[in-house]
């Protein structure tokens, strides 16, 4: 028997411990092979690893679990891993609350990060990779093609929008 099954009131802390953590064959490890990167991808890894501490941890924190009354965490986070043009439109276009993420209610607005395809692929690469997440690597190309999909869009995007969006 796991600790979790014999678990009472109170021991909330222990399951956000255990998901601060991923390892191979642990409970947020997810069942399918992590493709290695390429060189290249490997790469826009590191230059988003470093504009992600510039910039974005600020917020989100370099551990990804978000802050209170800041932004919520990244770490395994469906609007993150899922699709890719999902969270290309929202850092290219920005996202204003209220969303769910990891059970909770935010109702916060992530600004645009206004920047090149390249710089958006990096950092989107980086989140997608880093903390043992597994998905696929972005590329300027993609972040390209939202941008030019998003020209006319003004207004942040919501999570309804998002969710209807599908892809």
């Amino acid at each position: 028997m796991c600790i979790r099954d014999r678990r009472g009131p109170g021991l909330g802390k222990l399951d956000e411990l255990v998901n601060a953590f991923t390892w191979p064959g642990g409970p947020n490890a997810g069942d399918s092979e992590v493709r290695p990167m390429t060189a290249e991808e490997r790469g826009r890894f590191e230059r988003g690893r470093v504009i992600f501490a510039e910039v974005c941890s600020v917020c989100h924190q370099t551990s990804g679990l978000g802050e209170e009354g800041k932004a919520p965490p990244l770490r395994n986070s469906p609007w993150l891993l899922g699709s890719k043009k999902r969270p290309i439109r929202i850092l290219v276009g920005g996202l204003i609350g209220p969303i769910e993420v990891a059970g909770k209610q935010w109702d916060l607005e992530m600004p645009v990060y206004d920047q090149s395809p390249e710089h958006v692929a990096a950092v989107l690469t980086y989140v997608r990779r880093e903390w043992g997440h597994g998905a696929d690597p972005i590329t300027p190309e993609e972040v390209a093609q939202v941008m030019e999909e998003m020209q006319t869009r003004s207004a942040p995007w919501t999570a309804a929008e998002l969710e209807a969006a599908g892809d």
